[in-house]
């Protein structure tokens, strides 16, 4: 990855990339006599010089233009000093090496030594500056005082008098807050002969740089300030803070490209990302923005096929001095280029033709000759205001002055209505449509009707709006829909007429509405000042619920143990079976399957949030889905526990706030009946807040949803055992799903268990009526058979309770009530369903495989 990016970067730089050959051996002993001769006592002097001035050098890296502008022609970079690693080229004598830095321009992305250095770049200087430095020959050889890595002056000086020059360590400390001081190399190479000459500069820029790399977290090579973690679907009950504040490294060849740093020394991204979809903004379309440089009298180019560039207005050169009305005379230039630009800055045509009319008066003659049937019309006198001053001026000068045509005035005396307003401009505004046959209209809502419609998931009794299923769009609903107007012979119109029937006299959705939305959140957003302040309340405590519910189930699942259970449940969206690509499923009514989900959590420490997953699955052809049937399913993952050993549990449940489904007398029935007779000793059934119920159910539903998916690649799904076998292989960790494949004779009956329990369900036992839409939490405890105790708010410290049987009347005792069949025979779907299912196996759609099933729940 290293290697590519230095390539990118050489690239970016223009600087050709060659190989270095090897160099000779007279070239080395040429090198080693320049170097050996080089005065100890002035490399003392510099280095010293240097450790004095450390204070004032630049801290900061050099840019890219920087590296460009020291460039010289005759150098050649080699690709290796842009690199992740530090090549030290051998050298034949061993007591003198040359060592040659590096530049590093990119973190070590490939490397696993996280405290590789990459804080430096090395400037190289040029061939002539190389020489200017080269000492004379008979000089007395000393060592190298260059080292790469920052030392004390007292090392440094005991370095430099040492008998024989030492070898230049490549590595480089990584010490937090450390300077480094890095020389000045420089490898230049020749076509013809290839030669390195190095040596001390005086004129050789030294960098310092101070070391502070948090290596925890990979970034981004392109957006610096971007960390790899993807928080865009985050989990509630997972605390994402340890990874948010954490510090990212930095990739310098791109640091002064992306960021701008202000007077503060903070930085900000300067890169404006894209989204996926382009907001409307009619002022950036090239028509408007033609018309808007047209009606200012501005230069444009014409949108004709010519593509003629017209020319911007200007003012004209007025009438002679001969004019009878001497108008260069009453309006002088300047006043005549203020109503130049006045005009043209209206940038409105309707406006411009109003200020023309409003500038021409008809003239009445003394002696009229008319002609009945074609009178000539008047003529008009032109006037200019100047100074509140009404001024005659001639045709020339009026046109001149305006730089208009006869065109356009005549435009404007025939737009003058008989009141004297002028008319609107009608080009694009006609009446002349073409309409549509009533026949063929006609058509395309019988095809639309002919689709069948779903219920939502999730809404049912809150919205008007009919879903059809998503896996078609309008547009293939079109092609469709032509295919048999083909075989029928008959017209079928264009795309525009049937995109325009379906969303303008329909209320059909593709995409069922997801329950995560927040209906309260999106008023309070969209809301404006005033509806704010009178929703504000209502706002901070449902985001303060949010809050403390979420926090709840966090604090839940630090308690769990093999007696204490947190179990999420969920109602996945209707399956429908036959399921595939082709046009005859879409029109056709399917038999609907129905999945229930019940997700184990685990505890807090854990590394994955749930554990073991149960999921029921029916057909709608052996039960519904409502009460009776989520409690089953509930009561039969009771009975599991039950099962496990004979230590008393405490179970706590957490769902969405579905009445139909979860949060009514029946379910809490259910839970004293479990209470009583199971090993639990308390039941709490906490209900998430409305539109923030996102839960770890959802997660397990999402799994199965892309492995259907997946397998409708291959085919269709034609038996809803064949969902059963995609749910058991959804989740791919082990422990897998476990299915519980239920029929009618598995369901109980809990609406003749409630009857039988209790009575009063409304009243608690301080005469208060109770809302169970705006319960929050349920808990019941095997202490109290008919007590129901709940809150209202997370906030609430105390329960609320509701006796049961709160009167004296006669009901029977609990080692009488015992669970019922709800259902003795299959259900009976509708008669459109039938009709549609058996179309499909005389058609042969459906495999002869498959036929049994169907013709059992037909018949």
């Amino acid at each position: 990855m290293a290697s590519s990016r230095a390539c990118r970067i050489m690239q970016l730089l223009s600087i050709e990339n060659k190989t270095i050959e090897a160099r000779s051996e007279d070239e080395d002993e040429t090198l080693k006599s320049n170097i050996d001769n080089v005065p100890s006592e002035k490399i003392r002097s510099q280095y010293s010089e240097m450790l004095q001035d450390k204070e004032n050098l630049e801290e900061s890296l050099d840019s890219c233009d920087d590296i460009l502008s020291d460039y010289d022609s005759n150098i050649k970079y080699d690709h290796r000093l842009i690199t992740s690693r530090k090549v030290q080229p051998s050298c034949k004598n061993k007591e003198h090496e040359l060592k040659i830095s590096q530049v590093s321009l990119v973190p070590a992305y490939d490397s696993d030594d996280s405290s590789e250095d990459n804080s430096y770049i090395t400037r190289a200087a040029t061939v002539t500056e190389i020489r200017q430095s080269l000492p004379k020959p008979n000089s007395p050889s000393s060592s190298s005082s260059s080292s790469s890595s920052s030392t004390s002056s007292s090392d440094s000086d005991s370095s430099l008098s040492s008998e024989g020059p030492k070898r230049c360590s490549p590595e480089l400390t990584t010490n937090t807050n450390e300077y480094r001081i890095i020389d000045s190399q420089v490898i230049e190479q020749n076509r013809g002969t290839s030669s390195i000459e190095t040596a001390q500069s005086d004129s050789s820029k030294m960098i310092l740089r101070q070391q502070n790399f948090n290596t925890s977290n990979n970034i981004s090579p392109m957006f610096t300030d971007e960390s790899d973690i993807d928080l865009s679907d985050d989990d509630p009950s997972f605390d994402y803070e340890k990874l948010i504040h954490n510090k990212k490294k930095k990739n310098y060849i791109f640091e002064s490209h992306t960021t701008e740093s202000d007077s503060d020394g903070s930085s900000q991204i300067n890169i404006n990302k894209k989204g996926r979809k382009r907001t409307r903004n009619p002022t950036k379309w090239k028509q408007n923005q033609i018309k808007k440089l047209r009606n200012t009298g501005e230069s444009y180019v014409s949108t004709a096929k010519t593509h003629k560039t017209i020319p911007s207005r200007c003012l004209k050169i007025p009438c002679t001095e001969k004019c009878k009305l001497k108008c260069t005379e009453n309006i002088s230039t300047p006043d005549r280029y203020d109503l130049f630009k006045e005009f043209w800055d209206l940038g409105d045509l309707n406006k411009q033709r109003a200020y023309i009319s409003t500038c021409m008066v008809d003239i009445v003659p003394k002696y009229k000759y008319t002609n009945a049937e074609k009178p000539r019309r008047p003529n008009k006198a032109y006037y200019f205001t100047v100074n509140n001053i009404k001024i005659r001026v001639c045709k020339t000068f009026f046109k001149s002055t305006l730089d208009i045509t006869d065109r356009t005035i005549f435009t404007v005396q025939t737009r003058v209505s008989e009141r004297g307003f002028m008319l609107e401009d009608m080009r694009g505004r006609h009446n002349k449509h073409r309409t549509l046959s009533s026949e063929l209209t006609s058509d395309i809502r019988k095809h639309i009707l002919s689709i069948p419609k779903m219920e939502s998931h999730y809404v049912r009794a809150s919205t008007s709006r009919q879903f059809i299923d998503g896996g078609k769009t309008i547009k293939d609903l079109y092609k469709d829909f032509v295919e048999d107007q083909k075989k029928d012979s008959k017209e079928f119109g264009n795309y525009i007429a049937y995109y325009t029937i379906f969303t303008k006299e329909f209320n059909l959705s593709f995409f069922q509405p997801k329950k995560d939305q927040c209906d309260l959140c999106l008023s309070y957003k969209n809301s404006v000042e005033e509806k704010k302040k009178e929703l504000e309340e209502k706002f901070n405590t449902h985001l303060e619920e949010k809050a403390l519910s979420r926090h709840e189930k966090q604090e839940d699942r630090r308690v769990i143990n093999k007696n204490n259970k947190v179990v999420i449940y969920d109602l996945q969206a209707v399956l429908q079976c036959p399921r595939g690509d082709s046009s005859s499923f879409y029109y056709k009514s399917k038999l609907n399957s129905y999945n229930l989900t019940l997700t184990e959590l685990t505890t807090a420490t854990s590394k994955t949030a749930y554990d073991n997953v149960h999921c029921y699955f029916w057909t709608e052809s052996d039960a519904k889905r409502g009460a009776v049937e989520i409690g089953t399913c509930v009561l039969k993952y009771l009975e599991r526990l039950r099962e496990e050993d004979t230590e008393e549990k405490n179970i706590i449940f957490y769902s969405d706030n579905c009445c139909g489904h979860n949060k009514n007398k029946y379910i809490a029935t259910l839970y004293l009946f479990a209470t009583q007779n199971f090993n639990i000793n308390t039941i709490t059934h906490k209900f998430l807040i409305t539109g923030h119920t996102q839960n770890e159910a959802d997660s397990v539903h999402s799994l199965i949803e892309k492995e259907i998916k997946k397998n409708l690649k291959s085919g269709p799904i034609y038996s809803p055992d064949q969902y059963i076998a995609l749910i058991k292989n959804a989740k791919k960790s082990k422990p897998a799903i476990n299915v519980h494949e239920l029929t009618f004779e598995s369901f109980m009956d809990m609406k003749l268990l409630q009857e039988e329990w209790g009575y009063n369900y409304n009243i608690d036992i301080e005469g208060q009526t109770v809302n169970w839409n705006n319960i929050k939490v349920l808990f019941m405890k095997k202490e109290c058979p008919f007590s129901i105790f709940f809150k209202t708010s997370y906030k609430d410290n105390n329960y609320r309770e509701i006796n049961v049987r709160n009167k004296r009347k006669k009901m029977s005792i609990l080692t009488q009530i015992t669970l019922h069949k709800a259902y003795t025979q299959r259900q009976d779907i509708s008669v459109n369903k039938k009709k549609d299912l058996k179309d499909l196996i005389n058609k042969g759609l459906i495999p002869p495989f498959y036929t049994n099933f169907y013709n059992s729940i037909i018949n």
